[in-house]
């Protein structure tokens, strides 16, 4: 009898937890990359919307390639490689978030991952606090914040989906997210390997969250930050911020004078 109460004790205790932590607030807006950006030069959706790509690539991946979304119909697609070695550099992928991460505090990142049936070799993320661009993303990614690789997967899931969560503990600086294989071992892939035309090869992630693993109240920011992240609207340049109070230092391209006859 004791046995059995103690066991609701602790179902409840659980129960209660798991409760709290789903009520926490999510750090990054649009985690299951429904919704779309309708880009400002083309006038057609391109994009997820609050999520970057540097170099600013729309990567489309072979029909027989994509798997199929968790959840909804879209999933973000993150670069991790290339067939051919003269373009397998690093390739970035990088949102802000909504919510002031707090010195000291713990926080749980959790998403589902797709690697289309490729060995799963890892991803680095990487919380800066200057948004990154063309010019300065290299020099953001010196130390990773989180790196996740096989030892993370706690769930199995259906259509080859993989859950994977981690923990991290703030500095009191991070502003963006940055989510690459920088800093990674590289990996030479075989041409069998390629996901689209361009000889890349991608993972797939749905539903990310980072939330406090101590529930807070729903931070004053969350709104105002949404609505700078979806107006930036032009996806086709590395340097157009969202943030554009981060004044960006373009290098000076000097030519030789010449004449022409």
């Amino acid at each position: 009898m004791n046995y059995s109460k103690t066991n609701k004790r602790i179902f409840f205790i659980l129960l209660t937890f798991f409760s709290l932590q789903s009520n926490a607030q999510n750090l990054f807006v649009n985690p299951s990359f429904e919704e779309l950006n309708n880009c400002t030069e083309y006038h057609v959706d391109c994009a997820a919307e609050g999520w970057f790509n540097i170099p600013a690539i729309n990567f489309v991946l072979n029909n027989r390639k994509a798997p199929k979304p968790l959840r909804g119909n879209m999933v973000l697609v993150v670069p991790v490689g290339s067939v051919l070695p003269t373009f397998n550099k690093p390739k970035f992928v990088y949102t802000a978030f909504c919510c002031p991460l707090k010195v000291n505090e713990k926080y749980k990142l959790s998403l589902y991952l797709n690697t289309a049936e490729l060995s799963f070799n890892g991803l680095a993320f990487y919380f800066t606090e200057k948004e990154p661009t063309q010019f300065i993303v290299n020099g953001l990614v010196n130390n990773s914040s989180i790196i996740i690789n096989t030892n993370n997967i706690d769930a199995d899931y259906k259509y080859g989906w993989n859950h994977i969560s981690a923990e991290y503990t703030a500095t009191g600086k991070e502003r963006f997210c940055i989510i690459t294989t920088a800093g990674l071992p590289p990996i030479d892939y075989e041409m069998k390997n390629s996901m689209n035309k361009s000889g890349d090869v991608f993972y797939c992630i749905d539903d990310i969250i980072l939330k406090p693993l101590i529930p807070k109240n729903n931070c004053s920011t969350y709104d105002s930050i949404k609505k700078i992240i979806y107006n930036q609207n032009y996806r086709h340049s590395e340097n157009v911020k969202a943030f554009p109070e981060d004044v960006i230092i373009k290098p000076t391209i000097r030519f030789k004078n010449d004449t022409l006859t």
